[in-house]
């Protein structure tokens, strides 16, 4: 090999030095960024992985808070009292206070017996036709004993007019010789000619009858123990 020769030799080998040196150094830089963003992932990762399942289980908490218990129906509304014996009492006490419109549950056989005697019985009431009229209802309720009746008929209004036409009966309808009688509902006569007790309780009229010539006297009694009912 010539002198030449091996000078061209040397010479591309430092040529090859040269360049090889700024690419191994591009190399390392690559693959320290590299290094460097694995290395900074890894440790985001966790924290990530953390916050997500913290995440999940306020969500499930919160949820089991508030969706009833598995096989639970939806909770009933407290009373309001927070006293269901009061609530009871209360509803006992509404119903009570509900005018009776079904003559025979207000003059009962007991009712019946303790104004005619242990032998009263049921028995078909005196025809009320008399009584009947539109927007009203009638009903009537009457036992025997013996010789002696007491009777009870209650005509109850079905609207607005039938409730005018039960406070015409204590007023314009009146008969000119009614005695007027205190003490039950809101008015009450009685009437000598047909020797009835007549009495409006809200809205209602009630007729008490103590046989076809029955006196004012044992109507009146009849009233005082049907009082709570008008």
């Amino acid at each position: 090999m010539t002198r030449r020769t091996h000078r061209k030799a040397r010479i591309f080998l430092r040529l090859c030095l040269v360049i090889s040196i700024p690419i191994a150094a591009l190399v390392l830089v690559v693959v320290g960024a590299t290094t460097l963003v694995m290395r900074q992932t890894s440790v985001k990762t966790p924290h990530a992985t953390i916050a997500a399942k913290t995440a999940t289980k306020k969500s499930s908490g919160q949820a089991a808070k508030t969706a009833p218990a598995s096989g639970s129906s939806t909770p009933n509304l407290p009373n309001l009292s927070g006293n269901t014996a009061d609530a009871d009492k209360q509803t006992s006490i509404a119903a009570a206070a509900q005018p009776a419109t079904d003559a025979c549950k207000l003059l009962t056989l007991s009712a019946a017996k303790q104004l005619l005697g242990s032998g009263a019985v049921s028995s078909a009431p005196t025809d009320t036709s008399s009584m009947q009229a539109s927007d009203t209802s009638l009903s009537a309720c009457a036992y025997t004993s013996g010789s002696n009746k007491v009777q009870l008929a209650i005509r109850a209004p079905t609207s607005s007019l039938g409730k005018s036409e039960n406070a015409a009966v204590f007023g314009s309808g009146k008969p000119s010789n009614a005695i007027n009688v205190t003490g039950y509902g809101q008015a009450a006569f009685w009437n000598p000619d047909e020797h009835t007790l007549n009495i409006l309780g809200d809205n209602n009229w009630y007729v008490i009858t103590r046989g076809s010539h029955g006196s004012q006297a044992d109507a009146e009694t009849t009233a005082a123990l049907l009082k709570s009912g008008f």
